[in-house]
């Protein structure tokens, strides 16, 4: 059996355990996997299981309700919170971004199923090993992200996933696959239906991200000309020196805005950064170093 290279923290463990005597299957999932076999210390450790939500909050002493609607319960132990979500179906994405209903199911599978890419499709138990049937593992052995089951449908039920498509292209190095790729290419403009917050989020994870070399993948699909095509046709114009110029640069989140920016028109850069939602703080700084470079 294949082993993590980053143990499981033991609460971690004792949370799976706890639900395995209540008669309930229970596995970690997702990116913390995902890290974990790449050698990556993983920031969260998200729990999936056949226990009901109401089941889940009969085990353990200290829960609150996350999203129980969506069958999310987090337990707190230590004081630390660890996401325990019953496996479920979702249902029809409205607004490109959340499910209208979900059901709730006793099928593993079927839970990996609604899931982004392969890669964070796999589930483990550290008795029972992975649960992988959409070959996340060898997906990463080969760095690749792949769409799981149709890549369109997966992009179509929740437009955010483009952009996560590329940031986590820009952040390991992997490929995109050819499928995957062109269902990204095919329904860009959905990231319209998506809160300027999220996609500002990704944005910065992108800027900060160590393969530069992946960021033109945010303009060559086309994605960066639905959010702003002002900024799009800049960094088309500018791509070489931007990668070079982003490589040599600070890991600074100011900073990386500034030579993101640098060739927008400066007098709509505040326009541009409001509408991304961005904090007055960081907003005033990146206009004052913009302005100066200007000068």
């Amino acid at each position: 059996m294949q082993k993590l290279n980053i143990a499981i923290p033991q609460d971690a463990v004792w949370i799976l355990n706890k639900l395995n005597e209540g008669g309930h299957e229970a596995y970690i999932v997702g990116g913390c996997v995902r890290d974990s076999i790449l050698g990556r210390m993983p920031q969260d450790w998200d729990i999936t299981t056949s226990a009901l939500p109401e089941e889940t909050k009969t085990i353990f002493d200290h829960t609150f309700d996350t999203g129980i609607k969506h069958g999310t319960i987090t337990v707190v132990l230590h004081h630390e919170n660890y996401e325990v979500t019953t496996y479920r179906i979702d249902g029809e994405y409205a607004d490109c971004r959340h499910p209208d209903e979900v059901s709730f199911t006793k099928k593993l599978n079927e839970d990996l199923l609604r899931r982004d890419f392969t890669m964070n499709a796999i589930a483990y138990h550290p008795k029972e090993g992975f649960r992988d049937p959409f070959h996340g593992q060898e997906d990463i052995a080969a760095g690749i992200i792949r769409g799981v089951g149709g890549p369109a449908k997966r992009f179509q039920e929740d437009a955010l996933r483009m952009l996560r498509c590329v940031r986590f292209s820009a952040q390991l190095g992997f490929a995109i696959d050819p499928e995957t790729w062109a269902a990204l290419c095919a329904n860009t403009a959905l990231i319209q239906k998506i809160s300027a917050e999220r996609i500002r989020e990704e944005l910065q994870k992108l800027w900060l991200a160590p393969f530069a070399n992946k960021m033109p993948l945010l303009w060559e699909s086309g994605l960066l000309a639905q959010i702003d095509a002002t900024l799009s046709a800049s960094l088309i114009a500018n791509s070489q020196t931007l990668l070079e110029e982003i490589s040599l640069c600070p890991k600074d989140n100011i900073l990386r805005w500034c030579i993101v920016l640098q060739h927008y028109p400066i007098g709509e850069v505040k326009g541009f950064l409001k509408g991304m939602r961005l904090d007055n703080h960081s907003l005033k700084r990146i206009s004052l170093l913009l302005e100066e470079l200007s000068a």
